[in-house]
């Protein structure tokens, strides 16, 4: 099971699959100062590695840009043993926030050359590149911190940064919205299901 993003937001979710059975790695990533294909790069051999060591098939958990990012890992160095892809609050389709703040000295500052890669007008092949395979899909509607007036500029249902309607991507096995929860919660919730 390998995971992309900030390594303490997972750490109950390793112990819980270790518990269950999985070899875990929890694969941190420079996400404000690299693009998503540059990233792609930095986190292979890695990943690689991990891959090489483990017997039966290689999981990816992702939360937000973390989801992306193993979309893009999974279309460049899709592993021959791909298991599930399970993504957390992920703006698969953009996200809205990006779109307007795409102008501002806030995106790039908060995000980061990745996140410059977040806006709904990119072209459709791109957003679909990773949506083979087995998908299943994780959001969650959680109070957050909203950025710059993200309620009032997002579609109901969402998050704060995302709409639930852009979470969702075409192929995906499962689409589950998990009401007000904060996003550890939702990731914890995840992580005991992890072994359904």
């Amino acid at each position: 099971m390998a995971s992309a993003g900030r390594r303490d937001r997972f750490a109950r979710c390793r112990r819980r699959w270790k518990a269950v059975g999985f070899a875990t790695l929890n694969q941190d990533y420079a996400s404000r100062r690299k693009a998503l294909e540059a990233l792609a790069e930095d986190i292979h051999p890695a990943i690689q590695r991990f891959a090489d060591g483990v017997d039966g098939s290689v999981h990816f958990v992702g939360h937000s840009m973390g989801g992306l990012l193993a979309r893009v890992y999974i279309a460049r160095y899709r592993p021959k043993r791909l298991g599930r892809v399970v993504m957390l609050g992920t703006p698969n389709s953009g996200s809205e926030i990006a779109d307007r703040l795409k102008t501002s000295w806030r995106l790039p500052r908060l995000f980061g050359p990745a996140g410059q890669q977040l806006g709904t007008q990119r072209e459709r092949g791109r957003r679909r590149n990773a949506a083979t395979g087995r998908l299943s899909r994780r959001h969650h509607r959680r109070k957050s911190v909203d950025l710059s007036g993200g309620r009032t500029m997002l579609p109901k249902p969402h998050d704060g940064r995302v709409s639930v309607a852009n979470t969702k991507l075409e192929g995906m096995a499962d689409h589950v919205v998990v009401a007000d929860v904060a996003s550890v919660a939702g990731a914890e919730w995840a992580c005991d299901r992890a072994d359904d």
